[in-house]
């Protein structure tokens, strides 16, 4: 971490595994991350003690989650995009502390990161098919009505049509 006033820069983590997708918890008591270490990539939970330094060493949060390619941390969860249903990248959800692990899309192209809006009513997913990566919302509404394992709904189908597809704007020539 940095100072912004200060340029203290302090190290919080030190060991040799890769760290990813850090994001502090609401109440700033913990940080989260995507750890990667000899090609198994875990969530994990660093507690903080009241000057923002760790107090003890990280914990792993959840199980069996499958290779993850993305990670976001919500108000009260966790989403992450994994591969631990058939090989697919798809999105999910658990609880903070790794619990009620929910997988909230069925497609057979790759999730392979998605992030909520500010109001979490709408997710912002990238997807890879054919060969080719876009830029999808969905309805987050909907997307809670899924069971476990979730439904393949219209708008989750195999090829995401009834999703929203974003259009990048076309670049401009000076």
């Amino acid at each position: 971490r940095c100072g912004l006033s200060t340029g203290q820069v302090d190290r919080l983590t030190n060991n040799m595994t890769t760290k990813s997708w850090a994001a502090y918890s609401a109440d700033g008591k913990s940080l989260y991350y995507l750890g990667e270490d000899s090609g198994v990539t875990r969530i994990l939970r660093l507690d903080l003690d009241e000057m923002g330094m760790p107090s003890g060493s990280p914990v792993t949060i959840g199980q069996n989650l499958g290779a993850l390619s993305s990670f976001w941390l919500g108000k009260d969860a966790i989403f992450f995009t994994s591969n631990r249903d058939k090989c697919i990248f798809n999105l999910y959800r658990m609880s903070l502390e790794g619990r009620g692990l929910t997988q909230l899309t069925n497609t057979f192209a790759d999730v392979l990161s998605a992030r909520p809006a500010p109001d979490e009513k709408t997710f912002y997913a990238v997807l890879y098919q054919h060969a080719q990566e876009s830029l999808y919302s969905m309805d987050a509404e909907k997307m809670e009505k899924n069971g476990n394992p979730p439904l393949n709904q219209d708008f989750l189908a195999d090829h995401f049509e009834a999703a929203s597809k974003i259009i990048p704007a076309p670049t401009v020539q000076a």
